[in-house]
């Protein structure tokens, strides 16, 4: 690329079997609006059971954990992230009784472009 400020936004979401970002990680994405406007929808896998905590990169604008109990795009139960107001990322230690180990499908959206004027990625590096 370019240089660092022209990078397009990367949404990917790694998941953990622990909380606080430990044990076993299953990484979905990166995903890229060119490709992905509409983002992507992925099966859990193994991880569907065994999911405790998550890390959302900044370049993602929504991430929703669908609950096993009905996998729907939309319901109560859902865990569901936006990143719309922040380039950052997000660590999400712990998951509320109803998700944790509980998660049927992962849906990902990414941002067309970074929001200008604010720190991106982990470490606000890179603005």
């Amino acid at each position: 690329s370019a240089g660092a400020c022209n990078e397009e936004p990367a949404c990917y979401v790694e998941t953990f079997t622990n909380g606080n970002q430990g044990g076993r990680k299953m990484t979905f994405g990166p995903i890229y609006w060119r490709d992905r406007p509409n983002g992507e929808e992925f099966r859990m896998s193994w991880m569907a059971g065994e999911i405790s905590s998550l890390t959302i990169s900044g370049g993602c604008e929504e991430v929703i954990l669908m609950d096993d109990d009905y996998c729907r795009s939309v319901d109560e139960d859902n865990g569901a992230w936006q990143l719309r107001d922040r380039n950052l990322d997000v660590r999400v230690n712990s998951l509320v009784n109803d998700l944790d180990n509980d998660v049927c499908r992962i849906k990902i959206t990414v941002k067309k472009e970074w929001i200008r004027g604010l720190w991106r990625g982990v470490s606000g590096r890179g603005h």
